[in-house]
């Protein structure tokens, strides 16, 4: 699952600042706030965690799980390899990244199943707008994102040998987002949404539409996200965020 937590990473825009300005200037870009530590629990289970350290260049470096595994990310040129260990120090998946001259992530392949490699494409607002999944050199699946003027993902479309799914999102545009990309150090992934999810509606093959929504996030005194939640079917997460 951890697999998951990495890519799908995959999780979550800006701390609000003031600056001085005159009509000859452009406002400096706001600081990015790092996540420090996410937890989470299920149906009111006990919280599991996990804490991301980052390098001087605010970029991820390690993350560690509350059960003692702990991933490492180590950066050259236009790569990014990162190994992950169990609790006893055994190594249990590398994903390796190739990046573009944007720093962008084009290919990456994972350790346990080196015979499939997925291939990234994006806009020039450096959103994911293609993904395709090979295998062997076969198209296993492909996946479309559309986005609004506002920088909101609104729809992905999955199209594989098992079908095809599109999910549709909803946000809540008076909330923005400090769970992104960026704010896990992980701007290679590409850029994320600028307001919270507020729904998902996924409609798969046959037709079946599933309703997953999220609750309003609980926001800091800096403006970040401090709590939200997603229902899912009949199981309700929540995640609860600290920064640095």
């Amino acid at each position: 699952m951890k697999s998951l937590q990495i890519l799908t990473a995959i999780l979550m825009t800006l701390a609000l600042s003031a600056c001085k300005k005159d009509k000859n200037t452009t406002p400096a870009p706001q600081p990015v706030s790092l996540v420090k530590s996410v937890a989470t629990s299920t149906n009111g289970a006990a919280a599991t965690t996990s804490t991301y350290e980052y390098n001087a260049d605010k970029k991820i470096s390690k993350i560690k799980y509350d059960d003692g595994g702990y991933c490492n990310f180590i950066y050259t040129g236009q790569t990014v390899v990162s190994d992950c260990y169990d609790k006893n120090g055994i190594s249990t998946v590398k994903f390796n990244y190739n990046l573009n001259s944007a720093g962008l992530v084009t290919s990456l392949t994972l350790s346990t199943s080196v015979s499939t490699i997925n291939y990234f494409d994006y806009n020039a607002a450096k959103q994911l707008v293609h993904t395709t999944v090979k295998n062997n050199g076969v198209v296993q699946s492909e996946y479309f994102y559309k986005y609004n003027s506002d920088g909101n993902k609104i729809t992905d479309s999955l199209i594989s040998t098992n079908g095809t799914s599109i999910n549709r999102f909803e946000f809540y545009t008076d909330k923005i987002s400090t769970t992104e990309q960026k704010n896990f150090g992980q701007p290679f992934l590409g850029a994320g949404n600028k307001n919270c999810v507020k729904t998902i509606m996924l409609k798969g093959t046959g037709g079946l539409t599933t309703f997953s929504p999220y609750g309003v996030p609980v926001m800091d005194a800096a403006g970040r996200i401090a709590q939200t939640s997603l229902t899912y079917f009949a199981n309700t997460s929540v995640y609860n965020y600290t920064y640095y």
